[in-house]
């Protein structure tokens, strides 16, 4: 590990640019315990995730509001570049998932500008 005069600047370049992961307003560590605490926590103190599916033969991208979660699936209300949801939530099973990601910039600055499904 290395904290010298070079870090140093990066760090307050990186603060300055508003990039830190502390500007991002994570607030909360989910429970990492399975599937299922994951995405309760993530549900209750986020609501939005972006969950990718990046090995299967179409590779599949979600962004929007977690809606339900099972014991071996969760279900996302998708909504599209320009704010409009799927007609019906996409359902994921726990074993098709490779990346989720919660309170990032794109999800948090996205998320003010669309309608919350009906």
């Amino acid at each position: 590990m290395r904290h010298d005069k070079a870090e140093r600047l990066l760090q307050k370049i990186l603060k300055g640019e508003g990039i830190l992961a502390t500007d991002y307003g994570i607030q909360h560590s989910p429970d990492l315990t399975n599937w299922q605490t994951l995405f309760k926590d993530l549900k209750r103190h986020y609501q939005h995730v972006i969950i990718e599916c990046e090995d299967l033969e179409e590779p599949l991208f979600l962004i929007g509001p977690i809606q339900r979660i099972n014991k071996n699936t969760v279900s996302i209300w998708y909504y599209h570049a320009d704010g409009k949801f799927d007609p019906k939530p996409t359902t994921v099973p726990y074993t098709d998932i490779t990346l989720i990601a919660f309170a990032d910039r794109y999800i948090t600055t996205f998320r003010k500008y669309i309608k919350e499904p009906t």
